[in-house]
């Protein structure tokens, strides 16, 4: 008979499922990077071209392939329909919520790891991160799989039996190699794991040196694609990564420290979010970024940045697991784990900062794990001083609060909203050559040009094709089309687009709105 555990478990993991998996369409983000990443693999899923380096970052040079060939597996299953991502994303998330079970239950004990499962099933910030394909999404996985082997190294210090402790630290070096071989090449944000895994090698060093070389030895060949690029394009990649060795100063202050807490409040109080509306919640808009940061209350700071601590406070009183024996240095491994993460996390904004980067909440996803296996951890400890009905209590409100958040989603421009334009489109242009262009203040790259290619009726000209235009299928081009089109945002214009939209409204031979997207189709040239 399946225990009360196993069972909670079972059905945390389907809740989780169908919140990553409802209103799949409807909801799903597909914008100008996914664009990008589509038609970039539309080459190799349709042609069989290879590539050797991956995505761009915000100071000039590409990553590593790994994360774009992980791309390719499900928009090969899905004929290259984004929404093979959508359901790439769940699957993970589902994934995720396991981990946060596993690590949970590792660090701390099983009722914390249930109820940190919980709170990442649940939590609107979690759900619509695993909802969207995008490199972020595998930053949770890889953090609790760092979390989970530096754990066990750090534990393999002080193993009853040598030789046992000698073996899974050698396998967990192993593990952390491979996983930190992949997590370069999915995105910069991932910096802090490098960082926590830097801090425990260089704790371990003395007894741990053939593990640890193992794992470097793994790290250089990863890097072998990007070597061979570089032989073919010589400074076209490398050569701008060592020039950012003399970075702008960015500069630090107080809001850089305040950002953190408040970025990671929203994981247990999504409260800039009960207005549902997810356009905001992906937008990377300056404005509408700052925002949703910014609004959260300072109560919730306050709660976040108490929890942040809590490892700290702890590690601090009680000693280090090197200087401790038996038990007590077996309970303190989670807590120097988790302490030498959130530095980490920390020192990666910071040097992101220094770097001249701009700051966005997305970049802390390495520690959203963190923040609720701390969360679980708390309330485990309220469970054990104050008993099980004040330990409900505040797990019905933060998972309430998430779930109404959940509740009130809609996305005004999501995946189905376009879909919906672009067949109205083509019904109106029937068979009719168009231009296509958009005006809208932050969703002009709206990834309307890929769509239109997958309804096998695609533009003469497009505002992307300066960006993407190489990537496309060869098409006879002429040098005007007969219709233009062009999809709006009216509720986000500037003073100019305002006029120019005022201008095709009054020459407009057909206009419908979608969500907030309006299209407008005029004669081109007018």
């Amino acid at each position: 008979m399946i225990s009360r555990r196993k069972l909670f478990l079972l059905l945390t993991l389907v809740l989780g499922f169908f919140l990553r998996l409802i209103y799949l369409q409807e909801w799903l983000h597909f914008e100008f990077d996914e664009e990008v990443i589509a038609w970039k693999l539309r080459q190799f899923v349709s042609f069989g071209k290879p590539f050797l380096i991956g995505g761009g970052t915000p100071f000039g040079f590409h990553l590593g392939p790994a994360f774009y060939y992980l791309s390719a597996i499900p928009l090969f299953f899905s004929r290259l329909d984004p929404i093979g991502w959508g359901v790439a994303a769940a699957i993970l998330g589902v994934m995720t919520i396991w981990l946060m079970w596993l690590v949970g239950r590792n660090l701390y004990g099983r009722r914390v790891g249930l109820m940190a499962a919980l709170f990442w099933a649940t939590s609107f910030t979690a759900v619509m991160s695993d909802r969207h394909w995008w490199p972020l999404v595998l930053d949770p996985i890889l953090s609790l799989a760092v979390i989970l082997l530096l754990h066990k190294i750090l534990k393999s210090g002080i193993a009853t039996l040598p030789a046992k402790g000698g073996r899974l630290a050698m396998t967990s070096w192993l593990g952390l190699g491979v996983v930190l071989a992949f997590a370069w090449q999915a995105d910069l944000t991932v910096l802090p794991l490098f960082l926590a895994a830097s801090a425990v090698a260089i704790m371990v060093w003395r007894e741990q040196k053939k593990g640890i070389m193992t794992a470097i030895a793994i790290l250089l060949v990863s890097v072998l694609p990007l070597v061979l690029f570089e032989l073919r394009h010589p400074g076209e990649n490398l050569g701008k990564f060592l020039h950012r060795f003399n970075p702008p100063a960015g500069g630090l202050d107080l809001y850089t420290l305040l950002f953190i807490p408040q970025s990671l409040s929203r994981l247990l109080f999504p409260i800039t979010h009960m207005d549902g509306n997810l356009l905001k919640f992906y937008s990377w808009c300056r404005e509408i970024a700052d925002v949703r940061v910014a609004g959260q209350p300072w109560w919730a700071t306050g709660v976040m940045t108490i929890l942040l601590l809590t490892p700290f406070i702890k590690a601090r009183s009680l000693g280090s697991p090197s200087t401790s024996s038996g038990s007590l240095g077996m309970t303190l491994v989670a807590d120097w784990v988790l302490r030498i993460v959130i530095l980490s996390g920390v020192g990666g904004i910071l040097l992101f900062k220094l770097m001249g980067g701009n700051l966005y909440d997305f970049y802390l996803a390495v520690l959203y794990p963190v923040v609720l296996i701390l969360t679980a951890g708390a309330i485990d400890f309220i469970w054990r001083k104050r008993g099980a009905m004040a330990a409900g209590a505040i797990i019905m409100v933060i998972v309430g609060l998430n779930l109404t958040a959940i509740a009130k989603a809609h996305h005004p421009q999501g995946l189905a909203v376009k879909r919906e334009t672009v067949a109205w489109t083509i019904r109106q242009l029937n068979g009719k050559d168009f231009e296509l262009d958009s005006l809208s203040g932050c969703s002009r790259y709206n990834g309307m040009r890929y769509l239109f290619f997958l309804e096998n009726m695609e533009p003469v000209k497009s505002f992307v094709d300066q960006d993407l235009s190489w990537l496309y299928p060869d098409l006879n081009k002429q040098a005007n089309a007969e219709y233009l089109v062009t999809f709006a945002t009216p509720d986000d214009l500037t003073k100019i687009d305002r006029q120019r939209y005022d201008r095709l409204v009054s020459q407009t031979e057909a206009k419908q709105r979608f969500g907030d997207l309006e299209v407008l189709i005029t004669k081109n040239g007018l």
